[in-house]
C-alpha cells in the first residue's frame, strides 16, 4: 500500500492560505484516509482471525492485545 500524500497549509503573499504537499503536514485527502481506515480494519480482521486460530498461544494472544493498542505496553 503506498503512502497517503500529507499536506500542510502555508499563508500566501495576499495573505490567504495555500494547501501544499508536506511530508510532515497534519492533513490527508478524506478519499486516503478512509483508504487507509478500509486497511487497518481489514489487517485487524485478518489478526484477530490468526489469534484465534492460535488457541491459547499465551505469547501471541499477549503480542496481537499489544499491537491493537498501538504497540504501548
Amino acid at each position: 500500500m503506498s503512502e497517503p500524500k500529507r499536506y500542510s497549509f502555508k499563508v500566501n503573499e495576499e495573505n490567504d492560505f495555500d494547501l501544499i504537499e508536506h511530508s510532515e503536514g497534519e492533513y490527508v485527502r478524506y478519499s486516503d484516509y478512509a483508504r487507509l481506515k478500509a486497511e487497518v480494519e481489514r489487517l485487524t480482521k485478518a489478526g484477530d482471525l490468526m489469534c484465534r486460530m492460535a488457541g491459547n498461544n499465551q505469547v501471541i494472544n499477549r503480542h496481537w492485545k499489544t499491537a491493537k493498542k498501538g504497540g504501548q505496553s
